[in-house]
């Protein structure tokens, strides 16, 4: 992935104003600049091949300078698992003992249709965007509703359109994609998701975050 002047501008004019990961985590996600690899760089800076300073006004970390209280999930690098379907097992045991249960490989039905991790945030009243460490799925999940409760209305969504209005996504068959911004609800925290782009790409259910053979969702296919 390149990034050049321009294409910084443009990722940042959907990035929250604390910030935006692409430069605490440059390393991971491959960051070039201008053609050159980053060599090192901290928060607001990095020096790429040939000895170039780059200056990246692209703000703080993520959850945005001393945040106090308001970072709940300060430590996750804004990056969201799937709880309720992989790292647990919402869909077929009790509420409280889900969280221990993780979804073995043979119950992942279709792994190339099912999210794993992904860029995630979640904003606050006051404009606070703190770092997030699960990715949510539209619907909740129970046992007695493994595809969603949509009595319950919608969730609050995590998945942050951080890189120019896409999501990063890596998919329990290992492969990655790069998913546009599609469509958002309210949140609990009264933040306001569609102003920092977050929300969730795909139909309106769980289709892409469920484990099971997704029978359940009629006439879908995830697209």
């Amino acid at each position: 992935m390149t990034y050049g002047p321009a294409q910084l501008e443009s990722v940042c004019a959907v990035a929250p104003p604390g910030g935006l990961d692409v430069v605490d985590h440059a390393h991971e996600l491959g960051l070039v600049l201008g053609g050159d690899a980053v060599l090192e760089l901290d928060q607001h800076r990095a020096v790429v091949g040939g000895g170039l300073v780059v200056e990246l006004e692209v703000g703080q970390a993520l959850a945005g300078g001393d945040v106090g209280a308001e970072a709940f999930e300060a430590g996750t690098g804004g990056y969201g698992y799937n709880a309720y379907y992989v790292g647990g097992a919402y869909y077929m045991i009790d509420f409280m003992e889900a969280p221990e249960a993780t979804t073995k490989d043979s119950r992942i039905f279709r792994p190339s249709e099912t999210i794993m991790f992904a860029d995630c945030a979640m904003p606050k009243d006051g404009g606070f965007v703190v770092e997030y460490g699960f990715a949510e799925p539209p619907y909740f999940v129970t046992s007695d509703h493994p595809t969603g409760n949509l009595e319950w209305g919608l969730a609050t969504p995590s998945l942050h359109f951080r890189h120019n209005g896409r999501v990063n996504v890596v998919w329990c068959d290992g492969h990655i994609s790069s998913e546009e911004f599609e469509w958002t609800a309210g949140s609990i925290y009264d933040g306001n998701n569609a102003q920092h782009a977050i929300g969730w790409f795909g139909p309106e259910n769980n289709y892409y975050f469920d484990c099971g053979d997704k029978e359940g969702y009629a006439q879908t296919d995830g697209t």
